[in-house]
């Protein structure tokens, strides 16, 4: 007796066959695509406009592969417009992430007693970002 509340085990239990089962949190695909565009404008100034996008075919968060653990496909885009003033080393970055808002599961943990908590982190976000490169 293990003391346990659901009955015999212990640390040596016999292995369990996951043969056919795919790797915990691995994609069967997965995409990325990025373009980016620089133009210098003078000696000064250039601007760099980019996106990219993200494609993930799906996977589960658990080696048991239950629909409670599951993710499924998703694509993401990204985009981004840099200036750059070239005399003080300063780039200033407008950017946004996960353009279309998409809600997905970032993270699964499943209970013994079939439901799961499901964290979803991804929302959309924007916001700016200063570089000055001190010399």
């Amino acid at each position: 007796d293990t003391g346990l509340g659901f009955g015999n085990g212990g640390a040596n239990l016999p292995a369990r066959d996951l043969s056919g089962k795919r790797i915990p949190r691995v994609p069967k695909f997965e995409y990325n695509l990025g373009v980016s565009q620089r133009l210098d404008f003078n000696m000064d100034h250039a601007l760099e406009i980019g996106a990219d996008m993200s494609y993930s075919s799906g996977f589960y968060f658990l080696t048991q592969e239950s629909e409670l653990s599951k993710r499924d496909e998703l694509y993401l885009a990204n985009a981004r417009m840099s200036y750059f003033y070239m005399p003080w080393d300063i780039e200033v970055t407008a950017f946004i992430n996960n353009i279309e808002d998409k809600t997905y599961v970032d993270n699964s943990f499943v209970t013994d007693f079939g439901s799961a908590l499901i964290a979803n982190d991804n929302v959309r976000l924007y916001g700016l970002r200063l570089k000055w490169t001190y010399q």
